[in-house]
């Protein structure tokens, strides 16, 4: 079972309580209903016996035999002496020279076709009687606990094999799910209950997975340009950063804004102002490769992250989206240009550092006349 498991707990007692209390109750409360009844049957078997060895020697009127059916009787351990009246004088007598403390005397007749032969008085010696009974008590006693112990461990392992151990793996998949580890995949086989709840964990884990994808796509892209945004961004620039620097690989940064964007929202209004930036994202990312990313920093700022580049490529790319922009007309009549600033991410340089020092280079290009690239 489980480690620290209320579960396990609860139904090893239940199991031990159930099983083995009736047990205790059987000894402690039955018991002397049970002695009882040894005593009596076992009482009963000897009287059995002694009449009817007494009454064939009454019968054929033999002092000899009668003395040898009394002989033969007393040599059961339960009995310790016997008495024999005929006529109100007695005819055989013997007793066990041994001190008893509990005795049970028991008078009967023997009769013949409804005549009495005689009168018969057994004295039992109830303490070996005792003795047997108790024996026979803890024979009762071990075969109830061996059928306990046995049943114990059959539903000990049904239990834990049918109940516990699936109650654990719904733990374990009810625990990935919570902690957002979806990719995890449970099969359950199982028809009854817990394996009805187990398919329906496992079917929520995959509609969260495709929910979170979507959430995590969404939050991760500008909704007006369809670009990354602050957010994709610092996931990509991360795994990059590792990626180039576990390779030894250059990697760099341009960062670009449109030039006097707020003159172009004031005068042709802020739906222009938008599909701009739509068209320009379009502009940009025919001109970079696959491997490259486009982000859009904020308002009318981008960033293109340049995985296996160098300063000199990057710079190179960045004059050519310069170009690209300058020449080409948006909005049918609207001339737009950009200013860029380029950086080539050095060895060990933190993110906080690198996005200044491009940040310082936009702001060289925009002082230095604007539709240019600083480095």
């Amino acid at each position: 079972m489980f480690q620290n498991s209320k579960i396990s707990t609860v139904i090893i007692s239940g199991l031990l309580l159930g099983l083995f209390i009736p047990i205790l109750f059987t000894f402690y409360f039955l018991i002397d209903e049970q002695k009882q009844k040894y005593q009596q049957r076992s009482i009963k078997v000897i009287i059995d016996s002694a009449t009817l060895s007494i009454k064939e020697s009454l019968l054929i009127d033999s002092k000899e035999w009668l003395d040898i059916a009394v002989r033969t009787a007393l040599q059961s351990e339960y009995l310790y002496s016997i008495k024999i009246h005929k006529e109100n004088k007695t005819i055989a007598f013997n007793t066990k020279k041994e001190y008893i403390t509990h005795k049970k005397e028991v008078d009967f007749k023997i009769k013949q076709n409804g005549k009495t032969l005689a009168n018969v008085r057994l004295v039992f010696n109830i303490n070996n009687i005792n003795k047997d009974t108790k024996r026979e008590q803890h024979h009762l006693i071990q075969i109830l606990m061996m059928q306990a112990i046995i049943s114990t461990f059959i539903i000990y392992f049904i239990i834990k094999f049918k109940i516990l151990s699936p109650i654990h793996t719904l733990m374990r998949q009810a625990n990935l799910i919570s902690n957002k580890k979806l990719n995890k995949e449970f099969k359950w086989e199982q028809k009854d209950e817990i394996g009805k709840l187990g398919r329906s964990l496992d079917t929520t884990r995959e509609a969260l997975k495709h929910l979170f994808i979507k959430v995590e796509d969404k939050a991760s892209f500008d909704s007006l340009t369809n670009v990354y945004n602050r957010h994709g961004f610092n996931a990509i620039f991360q795994k990059e950063l590792r990626r180039c620097a576990r390779y030894k690989h250059p990697i760099s940064l341009i960062m670009f804004d449109i030039d006097y964007f707020k003159k172009i929202n004031d005068k042709h209004g802020h739906l222009v102002g938008d599909k701009i930036l739509i068209q320009l994202c379009e502009i940009v990312n025919k001109n970079i490769r696959e491997s490259d990313y486009l982000i859009r920093w904020g308002g009318e700022e981008f960033i293109v992250l340049t995985p296996e580049t160098n300063l000199e490529n990057a710079i190179f790319l960045a004059e050519k989206i310069r170009k690209v922009v300058a020449t080409t007309p948006f909005d049918k009549t609207i001339s737009v240009t950009v200013s860029l600033a380029v950086s080539q991410i050095q060895e060990n340089e933190d993110d906080n550092t690198i996005l200044q020092r491009v940040d310082d280079h936009l702001y060289e290009a925009k002082n230095s006349g604007r539709n240019r690239v600083s480095y």
